[in-house]
């Protein structure tokens, strides 16, 4: 309905001898109906045609100078994705409302009336999907693909940020449940998460950023402001929002790599984004003659509705091959050299209880497991999709999880968990025995599996991640549940400031223990933990508060610290890191006793 009164608009104006005013964005639309058109290199009909270079019907291009009017009945315009210059024809060019405040409350809603919402796939041999092939792979550094693309049109730009700045084409990762709604309405901040820079609507330049919050990529058109209406923010904070950064005349926020590790810019009205094509991804994949090679990280993920995959001793489907040890659904697997599918299986190691055996590859999925860009934390840097999966007391995953636990607890002859130096058990702690004399010890209660945060690169590139224990107040645990481990909220311990973890459940468990307010603890996180190659592990002997990023990992080139109770001056074995992204809570566990009052 909008272009068609534009049209007739337009027409009724040339009948009556009226100038046609062109507006700085205006819709191309072509009256018979053909898919694109070519930008010309000049203004008249006999000009070449740029090469590669074409409006979409239904899409909204930049007027460069609304002012200078029509040239032999050609305006000059910019194409959004490319920033392309080139003549169209000024009869194809109607009204639009883009940056205009003919809005209702979404980029989808009119102020009256209705808007036609539509999304439609581009041929793969159209010059548009080689364009968004082009910006997906540069966006990605090479990781990603673009497999299939479709244009959505009927979405348009409110005048925030759109009055005198440029826009932007930015990424924006969600999952399969979001991505329709998204299409089909807008971004609504009213389903905005509360992330590191407040309640906003999270976008990126980078590819892989978006990818980690969700495989169902968006190509969106971003309104930030001029370069003087953005925040440049070098740490967290989570009291952005409209109303604030109205009230400084700043339109919106943007973080780098240099303090964050990826960067992302954040708006905060629902008129300053519109998405302009869904875009389906895959990784992109090295090949040799004799197959495809896999990442080291992958998702096992069924289809079937079966919740988890038996191991095999043999790449064959027949039951006869399974053995101990199962994969979840939504479980990171590891997959091991030389990373081959063989007669449709693929030999993979578990990282609870390390089995290794053979899984259907048709159940094995890419994720940014052990990848760049993953954000400040491995929640990314807003806040993270966590899925909680109660497990079946006297499952095989409880079961593996109760057994790691005891195995760890020091008991008179001594933890029997090989986490020890050079890889003896610990001698036990008199102290630790005696604290929990009166406790039910490694008893557990309840064990829940937790999927939505990924390692990064850290660590993770020649080094094995381990599975280690966590303890902390049990009113902590659902904000490490969806923010992720974060050194900004972190105390400065016996080794500086990082993420302190043991490979013993008793001593993790003690600092569940509330000393501000004498409440005992139930909690206990189970993580993986990226501490990189062990030549690459500080070893500790003594207490050193100064340690932390920049002198550890930076000045020093270590992935981590290690404290061994031989030749060290505490009890019990402890690792800590200093980045972020090097550690995730796997597993949440409820205990059936209650810490005890006492720091061990």
């Amino acid at each position: 309905a909008q272009a068609i009164w534009t049209r007739a608009s337009f027409m009724a104006c040339q009948a009556h001898g009226m100038s046609f005013t062109l507006a700085r964005w205006m819709l191309h639309k072509r009256p018979d109906e053909i898919a694109a058109t070519g930008l010309r290199s000049h203004s008249d009909d006999g000009a070449a045609q740029i090469k590669g270079r074409s409006a979409l019907q239904d899409e909204v291009v930049e007027v460069v100078d609304p002012a200078a009017g029509p040239t032999n009945g050609y305006v000059r315009v910019r194409l959004a994705l490319s920033g392309a210059v080139g003549w169209i024809q000024q009869d194809y060019l109607h009204a639009c409302p883009e940056g205009t405040a003919d809005h209702g409350r979404l980029s989808s809603e009119a102020r009256t009336g209705d808007r036609q919402v539509e999304k439609r796939e581009l041929p793969s041999g159209a010059s548009r999907f080689k364009e968004i092939e082009e910006f997906v792979q540069q966006g990605s550094g090479g990781q990603l693909r673009a497999k299939r693309v479709w244009f959505i049109r009927g979405h348009f730009l409110g005048e925030t940020g759109m009055t005198s700045g440029p826009k932007e084409t930015l990424f924006h990762g969600t999952n399969e449940y979001a991505i329709e709604s998204i299409i089909q309405t807008g971004f609504d901040d009213e389903y905005s998460c509360d992330g590191k820079f407040g309640t906003g609507i999270y976008f990126s330049p980078e590819a892989m950023t978006s990818y980690a919050y969700g495989q169902e990529i968006l190509l969106c058109e971003v309104a930030l402001g001029k370069q003087d209406q953005r925040i440049i923010a070098t740490k967290c904070c989570s009291d952005y929002g409209w109303e604030s950064l109205l009230r400084k005349d700043k339109r919106s926020v943007q973080c780098g790599v240099a303090d964050f590790g990826q960067e992302e810019r954040i708006v905060y009205h629902c008129t300053q984004c519109k998405p302009v094509y869904q875009v389906q991804v895959e990784q992109v994949r090295e090949r040799e003659d004799e197959g495809e090679i896999l990442p080291r990280w992958m998702l096992h993920r069924r289809t079937d509705g079966i919740t988890n995959s038996s191991l095999r001793s043999e790449p064959q489907n027949s039951k006869d091959y399974c053995i101990a040890g199962s994969a979840l659904n939504g479980e990171v697997v590891e997959v091991l050299q030389p990373r081959l599918s063989q007669n449709g299986f693929v030999r993979v190691k578990l990282a609870l209880a390390e089995q290794v055996g053979w899984l259907n590859r048709e159940y094995l999925h890419f994720c940014p497991e052990g990848t760049a860009g993953r954000g400040k934390t491995a929640a990314g840097s807003g806040s993270c999709s966590l899925t909680r999966t109660p497990l079946k007391p006297g499952s095989r995953r409880f079961n593996e999880v109760q057994e790691l636990i005891k195995s760890s607890w020091c008991v008179p002859e001594g933890c029997s968990r090989l986490c020890g130096k050079e890889g003896r058990p610990p001698p036990p702690s008199n102290a630790c025995m005696k604290a929990f004399d009166d406790t039910p010890k490694w008893e557990v209660d309840e064990v829940t599996f937790l999927e939505g945060q990924f390692l990064g690169q850290t660590g993770m590139v020649t080094g094995e991640k381990e599975v280690l224990f966590h303890g902390c107040k049990d009113d902590t645990i659902p904000l490490i549940l969806e923010n992720g481990f974060d050194l900004d909220y972190c105390s400065v311990g016996a080794f500086g400031r990082g993420n302190y973890f043991s490979p013993q459940a008793c001593k993790a468990f003690s600092y569940s223990y509330d000393k501000s307010t004498g409440t005992p603890g139930r909690y206990l996180l189970v993580c993986e933990v990226a501490l990189g190659s062990v030549q690459n592990r500080k070893v500790l002997c003594a207490s050193d508060v100064s340690l932390d990023r920049q002198k550890v990992f930076i000045e020093e080139g270590f992935r981590s610290a290690a404290h061994h109770v031989e030749g060290g001056c505490f009890r019990h074995e402890e690792r800590i890191i200093y980045w972020n992204t090097q550690c995730k809570p796997v597993y949440l566990v409820k205990m059936k006793g209650e810490s005890p009052a006492i720091g061990i």
